[in-house]
C-alpha cells in the first residue's frame, strides 16, 4: 500500500491497482467507478457554540471559509445555495483537503467538507454539518489498473472486497 499525491506508472512502479480521485478518465487503463461525493459546509461544535448563529447561507460569511486547493468550490456551494457575490476573499487556504479538515475540527473557521472525508468526523461530534445544501463533488474515487492484469482472479477479488466495503459503509 503506498500513498501520495504522484500518479502511479504503472509500467515502471510496481503496483497493480491505484485509487485516485478524480474525473474518471485515465488513458491506458481500466477503470471501476467506486463513489460519488458530495460537499457541504462543516464547522467545530465549539465553534459554532461560540461564534454567530447560522441560520442562512449567508451567515456562514460571518466565519473565516477554509478550503484546499479549489477554493471556487465556495463559490459553486454559495450559488447553489442561493447567495451571489458571496465574497471569499479573507478565506484561509490549505493545500490539502485532510489538513482543511483538521482545520475545522480544531474551530479555524468553516469548511467545505468532502462526505467521504469528513463522515467519521461528523459521526463522532468533532464536525457539525450547517445548513441542508449539498453541491456534488466535480470529481469521484475510482479504483485504475492497467487493463493486462485486470481480470486476474486476485485483482477481481480485491475489486470485489473493496465494492462490499463500500456498500456496506453506506
Amino acid at each position: 500500500l503506498a500513498m501520495g499525491d504522484r500518479l502511479v506508472d504503472f509500467a515502471h512502479d510496481e503496483v497493480d491497482l491505484a485509487i485516485r480521485y478524480g474525473p474518471g478518465h485515465y488513458p491506458g487503463c481500466e477503470t471501476c467507478h467506486l463513489m460519488d461525493e458530495v460537499i457541504f459546509p462543516v464547522i467545530s461544535p465549539d465553534l459554532l457554540a461560540s461564534g454567530p448563529p447560522i441560520n442562512t447561507p449567508d451567515d456562514i460569511l460571518k466565519y473565516t471559509l477554509l478550503h484546499d486547493i479549489m477554493p471556487e468550490d465556495w463559490n459553486k456551494w454559495f450559488s447553489q445555495a442561493g447567495v451571489s457575490n458571496p465574497g471569499i476573499a479573507g478565506s484561509l487556504s490549505i493545500e490539502h483537503s485532510y489538513l482543511v479538515i483538521q482545520a475545522a475540527v480544531a474551530g479555524q473557521g468553516i469548511a467545505l467538507g468532502r462526505s467521504v472525508l469528513v463522515a467519521d468526523q461528523i459521526a463522532s461530534g468533532h464536525l457539525v454539518r450547517l445548513l441542508d445544501i449539498s453541491l456534488p463533488a466535480s470529481y469521484a474515487y475510482y479504483m485504475v489498473g492497467p487493463p493486462t492484469i485486470w481480470n486476474r482472479p486476485k485483482i477481481k477479488i480485491f475489486r470485489d472486497w473493496i465494492m462490499e466495503q463500500i456498500a456496506e459503509s453506506k
